[in-house]
């Protein structure tokens, strides 16, 4: 299986990357800066507007793990519609590194996690925005995988984890956390064995 994975070099896709790798898949990396990856892997160096229908043209998956800094948030929308605009009318499955901040809070659907978070709901709004833009208008396969509330880089891997779609998930404490490690792994399951398609996807700790 011939994945690209668009921020190889970052938090999220350098686990990813290893996570792909370790599942024998095909991995080719998106990067502006190659020194800066981990692993040992074929690379285009590309800012990611600047990834081409060609670019993607044979991969079976593309996944955007790309972050932007408090205040830049806004760029996940021009993101969005970047990558509907090269993948519209093909076979080719996005995987999205979303955001939690605009999932529901249960299942009566009334209220979103942004509610209740102060400075962080402008973010968390345009990350809902990106979402609905590419849920609109994609006419390829994908998948928006929103990470728990609590998504901490340096936790332990549990494999111990529930999946569920638009409301958030919380543990027997009622935490709603997960870890990169677990994220990944999940991520990596979904790609063998889709269960979300064209849909939100979301994770946490059991």
């Amino acid at each position: 299986m011939k994945v690209g994975i668009i921020a190889a070099s970052g938090k999220s896709g350098s686990l990813i990357t290893d996570k792909c790798l370790q599942a024998g898949m095909d991995v080719t990396a998106f990067v502006r800066h190659p020194k800066k990856l981990v692993k040992n892997v074929p690379y285009q160096k590309r800012d990611i507007f600047d990834i081409s229908k060609k670019d993607v043209s044979d991969l079976d998956i593309l996944i955007n793990a790309i972050g932007f800094p408090i205040g830049g948030e806004k760029k996940h929308i021009d993101v969005a519609q970047h990558l509907v605009s090269i993948l519209n009318g093909s076979q080719t499955r996005l995987l999205v590194v979303g955001s939690a901040g605009h999932l529901y809070t249960d299942d009566s659907r009334t209220g979103k996690i942004y509610d209740n978070l102060g400075f962080m709901r402008t973010p968390s709004i345009n990350f809902e925005k990106a979402y609905r833009y590419l849920k609109e208008n994609a006419q390829f396969p994908w998948t928006f995988f929103a990470p728990a509330v609590n998504f901490e880089y340096s936790r332990p891997e549990t494999d111990d984890y529930s999946l569920g779609t638009d409301v958030v998930l919380t543990n027997q404490n009622s935490e709603s956390i997960i870890g990169y490690q677990d994220y990944t792994t999940a991520l990596v399951n979904e790609i063998k064995s889709p269960k979300f398609i064209n849909s939100m996807m979301t994770i946490s700790e059991n």
